[in-house]
């Protein structure tokens, strides 16, 4: 039942706990004293930062009570999947901003899809890892089941390139670099997670952090529940997407390892760096059988700019056998070590100890991953910074109520977007610039050795001249500035 007038919107308030007793109180006084609108009254709290816009909206709607779930209070909706939606929501008690995935309506007459969801509750209270989304806590609130993450605040590789084109060669490195750090530490459990894609990588705003998520999926690698197994392997006949698909996992997902997730990593890296999947167009099941017997159009042909190392990486990554791939995510990571971000500003331990998983266990350190700190500006990935909760104002403050500002009781919320910055160098640049400087350091020695120690002051300053000229010769083009692109991504 939609609410109908300014009481009646803060008895809903007052009922689910959604503002404190004292603004509650100084609310209804403001209301009797002049009613107002329920719409005003919202928009006037939305813009206060007492509500967000999906309660307000959700409030209006009459739907008030779904906006709470056990301890939890949901801020806003910000995903959805075939099994469930993601939430932002806040702790009541605590106030810990998290993610709240909750199990679809239409899901839950279905006992085969809530044995799923709770599944992939327990897979993920096995992993702790920085490049895991952490797993923090489970319940069910009457009918609904629910799990609760750690929030990110950042975006999903697949929206990044969508809303901002292909990433920087880089960057593109270092996240798959990161994201296989994640996925090895998930296979040292006996995990395999069968859905790695770009949608299936948060970047965090601030830290630049590469997170995998979403265990839905996912199945360990000696698993007794055969009948699950099965379940699982029959729901939409494939499991995974096909765009990502590893070509053995699409004939049978049970016999999946961890060679399969590298596949389709390596189809992600595609689509990272190219803007586009590697099989675009046609139905499933043409996609599926290009997987099997087709090449994709070469990342080269796309990305004139992207080195051959870095191709070579991908190629190995995308080979039909899985024999022919790298055989562990460790490989992996420490492969694509050199071409991360900022990777040549580090010391060799430090590079060395980038190509390292984290030591297993609880919460290991971040290894190593490049943080992004280093930039004056957001990293050129063109990301969109995700804003976090505005504050409520004190108890002591008076709920402003506004004018109108229209019917509509949509209320919208804006965003904006980062801003680019500077690449790095790679390390064989910085290495080609290195050897030219100590071959231009040795011609100057020779020369200055075959000239007379005392001359004349002209043939001194001629040699210094000429040592100046070599010096700048001996300097690549490459060192004039630095490139700024302005560059974001896509998903599957």
């Amino acid at each position: 039942m939609m609410v109908d007038s300014a009481a009646a919107l803060v008895d809903v308030l007052r009922r689910f706990r959604l503002l404190e007793t004292a603004q509650l109180d100084r609310l209804a006084r403001q209301v009797d004293a002049k009613p107002a609108n329920p719409r005003v009254v919202a928009q006037a709290l939305v813009k206060g930062g007492y509500l967000t816009a999906y309660q307000a909206n959700q409030i209006l709607l009459g739907n008030g009570s779904e906006l709470v779930l056990g301890a939890y209070v949901l801020l806003e909706r910000i995903g959805e999947g075939g099994m469930g939606q993601v939430y932002k929501a806040k702790h009541h008690t605590m106030g810990r901003i998290v993610a709240l995935k909750q199990i679809r309506k239409d899901k839950l007459d279905n006992a085969e899809a809530v044995k799923r969801f709770r599944r992939e509750i327990q897979l993920a209270s096995q992993l702790a890892h920085p490049n895991i989304v952490m797993a923090l806590d489970a319940a069910q609130d009457g009918e609904t089941h629910f799990f609760v993450m750690e929030h990110v605040e950042g975006t999903d590789l697949a929206k990044q390139v969508k809303q901002s084109g292909p990433m920087p060669v880089n960057q593109a490195c270092d996240a798959i670099r990161q994201a296989s750090l994640g996925l090895q530490h998930a296979c040292d459990r006996g995990l395999v997670h069968r859905d790695v894609k770009p949608s299936n990588l948060l970047l965090a705003t601030k830290t630049g952090q590469v997170k995998l998520l979403d265990l839905g999926l996912a199945r360990l690698e000696h698993d007794s529940d055969d009948k699950l197994k099965t379940k699982l392997t029959q729901i939409g006949k494939v499991v995974g997407t096909v765009d990502f698909i590893a070509p053995e996992q699409a004939l049978n997902a049970s016999k999946a390892d961890i060679r399969s997730d590298l596949y389709s990593m390596g189809c992600t890296f595609y689509f990272l760096l190219t803007g586009k999947v590697p099989y675009p167009g046609g139905q499933a099941l043409e996609k599926l059988a290009r997987h099997r017997w087709e090449d994709p159009e070469p990342v080269e042909k796309l990305r004139p700019e992207v080195s051959g190392d870095v191709i070579a990486i991908v190629r190995k990554l995308m080979a039909k056998k899985p024999e022919d791939r790298y055989q562990t995510a460790t490989d992996l990571a420490a492969a694509l070590v050199p071409y991360s971000v900022m990777s040549s500003k580090k010391t060799m331990p430090e590079i060395a100890a980038m190509a390292l998983p984290a030591s297993s266990g609880a919460l290991a350190p971040r290894g190593g991953e490049v943080p992004y700190a280093v930039y004056a500006a957001p990293p050129a990935n063109g990301r969109v910074p995700v804003a976090a909760a505005a504050a409520p104002p004190s108890t002591d403050s008076e709920v402003p109520v506004a004018a109108p500002v229209g019917a509509d009781p949509v209320i919208s919320r804006g965003s904006r977007r980062g801003r680019p910055a500077t690449e790095g160098y790679p390390m064989p640049v910085l290495i080609g610039i290195a050897v030219a400087l100590v071959i231009g350091g040795l011609v100057l020695i020779v020369i200055l050795l075959s000239r007379p120690l005392v001359g004349p002051a002209p043939k001194e300053r001629g040699a210094q001249r000429l040592s100046t000229e070599i010096a700048a010769e001996s300097r690549p083009d490459s060192l004039v500035g630095s490139a700024v692109r302005t560059s974001d991504t896509v998903g599957g």
